[in-house]
């Protein structure tokens, strides 16, 4: 799926979404690996649609992984929007997807002001750990 996104952004991107809906789970995954190659918006937003109506907490992580992989600005704001108020498991998989970004130092900055502001000593915790891997 990767190609068809590599080979024509805009209609590959839109093509390989509409396997985010499709009742194999491999596929999804697969979907969404492909898509987080991709740097169109439309890309993002089909990762963030299906992520919103998501349950399973593997295929959260996975989605949320792959809109980290995007490394768009509108990624990086909704996987910090996660933080506060996410689960435990949704929270750390939004850090672990910010992970790859915050080599930069803005990105780094932002997340641990995010963290600092949620006041939750587990979610500290978790960027302690995201941070030394």
């Amino acid at each position: 799926m990767a190609a068809y996104v590599s080979l024509d952004p805009v209609e590959g991107a839109a093509f390989v979404a509409g396997y985010l809906e499709h009742p194999n789970e491999d596929l999804i995954l697969e979907a969404a690996a492909a898509l987080g190659e991709s740097r169109d918006p439309a890309a993002f937003e089909a990762l963030r649609r299906r992520m919103e109506h998501t349950l399973d907490p593997r295929l959260r992580k996975a989605l949320l992984l792959a809109i980290g992989a995007t490394r768009q600005e509108a990624a990086i704001e909704y996987l910090l929007s996660l933080l506060p108020a996410a689960n435990t498991a949704t929270a750390s998989a939004a850090l672990e997807a910010l992970g790859p970004a915050c080599f930069r130092e803005e990105i780094r900055a932002r997340v641990e002001a995010v963290v600092q502001s949620a006041g939750s000593a587990r979610l500290e915790e978790m960027w302690k750990k995201v941070r030394r891997s």
